[in-house]
């Protein structure tokens, strides 16, 4: 495939995939090396193994960090410590998407950024949805679970002033309803304790 042809064929997509591309198993071995040589020449950018974005001036679309990390890990959704900077419910800057998936932890990083995937049960694996960025939409948690997902994989012990450290900021923006909702799905003692502590008892009461 020639790569006009290709850019024709597939210029409009934002991030595509290697598979989308291949049929069979000679054409498969072809494409890849013409996927190699165009990240060579500097035509496409490789996000993760199999999976592309186009360089500019041939892309259409910027691709979000956000977006990226939807789609080098499916099914994934963004939480945790980057969708708490996300929401500025902390005041230090985070310069990994951090995101939780039913899949196995991985690591990635790529000209767009780093991209850090927690393991999490399929159990928990709720309390995100759908939203609008541009022209896509992104999986995100809501800001009630992105707090519930950072206290349950954080280690050690969580005591008032480990989370005063944490400098905690703009919590009016949470659900209580939510919160609570979220906390009885989740039914883990260690966070009934923790949302019983300043300032989040103000949402259990």
């Amino acid at each position: 495939m020639k790569w006009q042809d290709f850019l024709k064929r597939f210029g409009n997509e934002i991030i595509f995939e290697s598979g989308s591309i291949s049929v069979g198993e000679a054409r498969s071995r072809n494409i890849q090396n013409r996927l190699y040589q165009w990240v060579m020449q500097g035509k496409l950018i490789k996000l993760r193994r199999g999976i592309y974005t186009f360089c500019a001036p041939y892309r259409k679309e910027t691709p979000s960090s956000e977006l990226i990390a939807n789609r080098l890990v499916y099914p994934s959704y963004i939480s945790l410590t980057y969708a708490l900077f996300f929401y500025n419910l902390i005041p230090e800057g985070v310069f990994t998407v951090t995101n939780v998936t039913t899949d196995r932890g991985q690591f990635f990083t790529n000209p767009f950024g780093r991209f850090r995937y927690h393991h999490i049960s399929a159990d928990y694996f709720w309390g995100y949805y759908l939203l609008d960025q541009g022209s896509h939409q992104i999986s995100i948690a809501y800001p009630e679970k992105a707090i519930l997902d950072f206290f349950y994989f954080l280690k050690g012990d969580i005591s008032s002033d480990r989370i005063t450290e944490m400098r905690f900021q703009n919590l009016d923006q949470l659900s209580a309803e939510r919160m609570i909702d979220y906390l009885r799905k989740f039914n883990r003692p260690k966070l009934y304790r923790i949302m019983q502590l300043a300032p989040f008892n103000k949402f259990i009461k």
